[in-house]
């Protein structure tokens, strides 16, 4: 029941000047707090980085691609740059990697609000808010939420 009240609540991440709604990510393959934040970017404030998906199509930045993969879990990388026709569409990177590389990149440069929502991550710290423990988990891929309260002492 605390779950789902927890996944009721909604708290915020500003993320390049913008608020997003952010939400617990262990409930979706790659994250309905990434997919939040990138179905809400700008994708035109990013630098072009071209990135060959598995569809055959050539997406113009990570943030394109990132959210082209938010809506077809199935779409991966084939390799960075332009994709050529005549190259088989062979998977090289999966697509829930560079989601979570460009999420990680945006959010480490980001400022958490000071909002509680009280989280404990499998490594047993105490995060005062989900903003803070999606930052940890930036730097440890397997941390996951333990519990929505204060970690057992």
């Amino acid at each position: 029941m605390l779950k789902i009240v927890a996944l009721a609540l909604v708290s915020t991440v500003v993320v390049l000047g913008q608020t997003f709604p952010h939400t617990d990510h262990s409930e979706h393959h790659h994250g309905t707090s990434i997919c939040a934040f990138i179905g809400n970017a700008d994708c035109s404030i990013f630098a072009p980085h071209t990135v060959c998906g598995t569809d055959g199509k050539t997406y113009n930045s990570k943030c394109d691609f990132s959210k082209a993969h938010c809506i077809s879990a199935d779409l991966h990388v084939v390799h960075n740059g332009t994709c050529d026709p005549t190259i088989d569409k062979v998977p090289n990177v999966h697509g829930n990697e560079l989601v979570h590389q460009f999420f990680c990149a945006n959010l480490q440069h980001s400022k958490c609000g000071t909002d509680f929502e009280i989280v404990c991550g499998t490594d047993l710290v105490t995060y005062d808010n989900l903003c803070l423990f999606e930052k940890a988990r930036c730097s440890n891929v397997k941390l996951n939420v333990y519990t929505y309260q204060a970690c057992p002492t």
